[in-house]
C-alpha cells in the first residue's frame, strides 16, 4: 500500500501465493539490515512490481524481487515478509489457503516445510526497531 500511495505499482502475483519462510538477499550498505540473507515468513499474493521513483529496494528474492524497500528521503521503510509471524502462525496461514482452496497442496506443502528454516524476524525486527528510534 505504501510504494502505490507513493507512486509505485503493486498488484496480484503472477507467481501465486507466498507462503512459509522466504530467503530474502540483503542489500549491501542498506544501512538497516546486517548481513547478505535473511530468512523470514510471508503469506501474500500481492506485492510491489515496481517501486516508486527514488526507493531503494533492501530486500529481495526471486519470488519477491522487490520485498523491503526504503524509500526517498529515508523517513520510511515497508517490508513484505511478516517478521511478526511466530512458527505455528506461519503453519496456519498455510493450513487457512489451503482449507479455503486458495492454494493447492503443490505450493502449501513445501511452503510448510519452509516455515520451520532458521528465522530471521527477530534480526529484521531490531532493524524496524532501530529505524524507528533513530534520530532524524
Amino acid at each position: 500500500m505504501i510504494a502505490q500511495a507513493l507512486g509505485g505499482t503493486a498488484r496480484k502475483s503472477e507467481k501465486g501465493w507466498g507462503l512459509g519462510r522466504h530467503v530474502y538477499d540483503v542489500a549491501p550498505g542498506n544501512g538497516l539490515i546486517e548481513g547478505t540473507r535473511i530468512a523470514l515468513a510471508c503469506s501474500h499474493q500481492d506485492q510491489v512490481i515496481t517501486p516508486p521513483a527514488g526507493a531503494k529496494t533492501i530486500l529481495s528474492s526471486d519470488f519477491t524481487p522487490h520485498a523491503g524497500l526504503l524509500y526517498a528521503g529515508g523517513t520510511t521503510l515497508s517490508v513484505q515478509p511478516h517478521p511478526e509471524f511466530s512458527v505455528g502462525f506461519a503453519l496456519a496461514c498455510c493450513e487457512m489457503v489451503r482449507s479455503k482452496g486458495e492454494a493447492p497442496d503443490s505450493v502449501v506443502t513445501p511452503a510448510r516445510s519452509l516455515a520451520r528454516r532458521t528465522a530471521g524476524e527477530r534480526r529484521l525486527g531490531g532493524a524496524i526497531t532501530r529505524f524507528l528510534t533513530r534520530s532524524a
